[in-house]
């Protein structure tokens, strides 16, 4: 799943200007042909050896070009700029995560919706956690501003699914106030994973539990349907 800025719609009066910001993203060019696809996956593998050892202020085209032994034409190519290069390892990392939610949530047998939402969230911490770039580009201090705004987009995303999820698993009513719903209660649980690892540099246990049982907390404000037979909330 490839997250872009650029959406095929027709915006409000209200939205012209955000969507003005977004067009200035600077976004990589994705491949399409083989020998392209093999070129990318190179480039965004230096990207991420330059994040680990120097953060982002390391990546420029010109170390790229000379970390993975390619003309800086090339990596031009790919990315505009330097900013355009860190998003697309960031994508890496927010399309592994995507397939982690989608997957898990699939093969879940959880009829709990507490325990199915916390499953899901076990998966994804212990990915955050075995990957430190996803941890500096997408929740940690490396996250740029450009980035944050395709990771609210992912969250959109992200949100339509768990939507589909709750709709199909527990019978909730789909629509646009849940999508929204789901949308907010993902900006509070990386907002409680970014506070962790700008701690601990890990998204911890104790803060793995804070972002449940906050996120549990908003969405059973809106939907206390959802709460066990015995009221609990976890």
């Amino acid at each position: 799943m490839v997250i872009r800025a650029n959406k095929q719609t027709t915006p409000t009066e209200g939205e012209n200007s955000a969507l003005s910001h977004q067009s200035e993203i600077p976004l990589p060019r994705k491949p399409e042909r083989a020998n392209g696809v093999a070129r990318y996956k190179l480039l965004v593998d230096t990207v991420e050896i330059l994040v680990a050892n120097g953060g982002t202020q390391a990546v420029t085209i010109q170390a790229i070009a000379k970390k993975a032994g390619v003309p800086t034409a090339s990596v031009y190519h790919f990315f505009p700029s330097p900013i355009a290069a860190c998003i697309a390892a960031a994508e890496r990392h927010q399309e592994a995560l995507a397939s982690i939610i989608f997957e898990t949530g699939a093969n879940s047998k959880e009829t709990d919706p507490g325990a199915f939402f916390r499953s899901v969230q076990q998966h994804v911490v212990a990915y955050y956690n075995a990957n430190p770039i996803a941890r500096r580009l997408i929740l940690g201090s490396d996250c740029s501003w450009h980035i944050r705004k395709i990771e609210v987009e992912r969250n959109e995303i992200l949100a339509e699914m768990a939507t589909s999820m709750l709709a199909a698993r527990f019978g909730v009513a789909p629509g646009p106030e849940l999508k929204d719903i789901m949308a907010t209660c993902l900006t509070l649980i990386d907002a409680v994973w970014s506070l962790s690892i700008a701690k601990h540099d890990l998204i911890t246990a104790h803060y793995a539990e804070e972002a449940h049982r906050a996120a549990a907390a908003y969405v059973l404000s809106h939907l206390p349907e959802l709460a066990g037979p015995t009221g609990d909330r976890d």
